[in-house]
């Protein structure tokens, strides 16, 4: 019976919903600046009703230590849970790796 049950291998979260809030966190590709973005659900989130009623999010950012931009481009279901996403510029991270992250670099 030991082999019968997998464990589901757990996706990474990227994106956080706390209260109005949707929060995620990316990482520069040319100069490793961290970014913590946060969205309000109720003016930054657009319906898209052609795809079953999801939600897409899209941002550009731009750091302080070099030009590169991060276009970040997700869309959420009616939960708000992460259905896809394309990163230009950079990555996304979890929480867990941009506090790991930060950390090491005030060290």
């Amino acid at each position: 019976m030991k082999g019968l049950f997998w464990k589901r291998e757990k996706k990474p979260k990227y994106v956080t919903s706390i209260n109005e809030l949707l929060i995620f966190y990316t990482q520069c590709a040319t100069c490793g600046e961290l970014f913590r973005t946060v969205i309000r659900k109720n003016s930054e989130l657009s319906q898209n009703f052609e795809s079953e009623n999801t939600y897409e999010v899209q941002k550009e950012l731009i750091g302080s230590y070099c030009p590169n931009r991060i276009h970040v481009h997700l869309w959420l279901n009616q939960g708000l849970k992460l259905l896809k996403q394309t990163v230009t510029g950079g990555k996304l991270l979890t929480e867990e790796e941009y506090t790991r992250l930060k950390e090491e670099k005030n060290q």
